[in-house]
Formats: structure tokens, sequence, C-alpha cells
């Protein structure tokens, strides 16, 4: 009696993994089956819309720093001022913009860094690096790291390629 629920149940586990199995070769087999479209074929050699230019023309860096300011000016106007965090303290900076620099440097992983100066109420000036990133057609703020209180370094700044 032992032994017949032992071999029951072995069968039944036998047949069990034989239908699993039989599931993924099926799927697997519908899987390379599907006729790929010429569309899709193209769609995979074209080079990706968001490649970051590495060899920016004067009217790309305006546009660029136009989108950082744009950026900051519009957070400023619906929080009424721009916030980032301190990186030694942890304290939450609230600041208004000064200027936004004009030199872009483009990053190894494709986003671009333009420097800006902010004041905080009490006249303290910050340097902060905005990381920007190409979105169709335009530029989208992707972080933000304060680099500088006072014109003195903080923190872990991100290492800014040229």
């Amino acid at each position: 009696m032992k032994n017949s629920k032992l071999v029951l149940s072995f069968a039944c586990f036998t047949g069990l993994l034989f239908l699993a199995s039989q599931s993924l070769l099926l799927a697997e087999e519908a899987q390379n089956s599907k006729p790929q479209t010429p569309a899709a074929a193209e769609v995979k050699s074209a080079p990706e819309a968001s490649q970051p230019k590495t060899d920016l023309t004067p009217a790309d860096k305006t546009k660029i720093v136009e989108a950082a300011k744009r950026y900051v000016e519009d957070e400023i106007k619906v929080f009424g001022s721009f916030e980032i965090d301190h990186p030694e303290t942890d304290e939450l900076l609230k600041l208004t913009l000064s200027g936004v620099g004009q030199e872009v440097k483009v990053q190894a992983d494709g986003t671009y860094v333009v420097p800006a100066d902010f004041k905080d109420e009490k006249g303290t000036s910050y340097g902060v690096d905005l990381y920007l990133e190409a979105v169709e057609g335009d530029y989208e703020l992707a972080d933000a790291i304060l680099v500088s209180v006072a014109g003195k370094s903080v923190g872990e700044a991100k290492p800014v390629s040229s």
C-alpha cells in the first residue's frame, strides 16, 4: 500500500513536470515564430532619439541654459523658493536664483551640467550644479546638487566631466 502511494505521487509529479515543460516550450515557440515587421526592424536599428549630444553648438548650449533657468524660475514661482538639501547638515535650504552660468558640460551618462548661483534670505551664497537630461527635444531637470556655500565646497559633489 505504501509503495503504491509513492508510485502514484511520483507519477503525478512527473505528469505535472511534463505539462510545465511543454507549456514553456510552446510559449518559447510562439515567441520565436512571431514575424518581425519591417517597422520593428527599423526601430531596433535606429539610434535612440534621446542620445545626448556631445558636440554642443552655441545654440544647443543656450537652449540647455535657458531650460535650466526656466525650471528654477518656475519652481520659485510655484513654491516661493528653490529647495535643496544641504548634503552635510540635511537642512532644507530655501533659495532664490542669483544667476545661471553659461557653461554647459556633458557627463558620461548623457546629462548636461549647468552651474547656478543662489542666495538664501540671510544673503549667503550657494553654488548648485543643475543636471539636465534631453527629453523629447527639450531638457528637463534630473538633479540639483549643492556644491558650495559662501564659496567653499561642500558635500560629495558628482564629478563633472567636460
